[in-house]
């Protein structure tokens, strides 16, 4: 990937973050993710003390529901979104993002 798509991807990300309010088929999306992931952890009967990278946390709140099965590492593109989460989430101490 180019230096400018990079770029462009992270300044739409940032921005998308940064909304306010996000649209309710978003929030419906994000939902669905969430009880999709939940659901398959719980199937394959993962381990409380598994380690976990979630690769586009965005603002963190599947994150601070998968803490429970170990040790966490949340990263995101987006420095909005890490900004965002660690203020949700401050008990989340592995949040990062990446370039």
């Amino acid at each position: 990937m180019g230096s400018s798509n990079r770029k462009s991807i992270i300044e739409y990300y940032n921005a998308f973050w940064k909304e306010e309010s996000l649209s309710v088929a978003l929030k419906v999306e994000a939902v669905c993710r969430h009880n999709t992931v939940m659901s398959a952890l719980r199937y394959v009967k993962l381990k409380q003390n598994a380690r976990i990278l979630d690769l586009g946390c965005g603002i963190g709140d599947l994150t601070s529901h998968l803490l429970k099965y170990g040790k966490t590492t949340a990263i995101d593109i987006s420095d909005s979104a890490i900004a965002i989460a660690k203020a949700r989430y401050p008990h989340i101490i592995h949040l990062r993002t990446f370039l």
